[in-house]
């Protein structure tokens, strides 16, 4: 008899940890998960801001070389 009621006991001590274990690893998922979206927000953020530069950029050189008083430097 106590025998078995030490078999159930460490039989639900198991199942404590094991659950115990899964419910972390779900929780370390998740954030891990939140970080990375996080991050892949930022970049994305990242590279509209560059490419919206670019344009701009790009914008203005073609602006200048329209310009008849500043033209194109390279012709002689």
């Amino acid at each position: 008899m106590l025998a078995t009621v030490g078999i159930v006991i460490g039989v639900l001590i198991v199942l404590f940890v094991a659950f115990g274990v899964i419910l972390k690893r779900v929780h370390e998922k998740r954030a891990d998960r939140a970080a990375f979206e996080a991050e892949t927000i930022r970049r994305a953020s990242a590279v509209a801001a560059a490419e919206a530069n670019k344009a701009k950029a790009d914008q203005a050189v073609r602006d200048a070389l329209a310009n008849p008083l500043i033209g194109d430097a390279t012709r002689h």
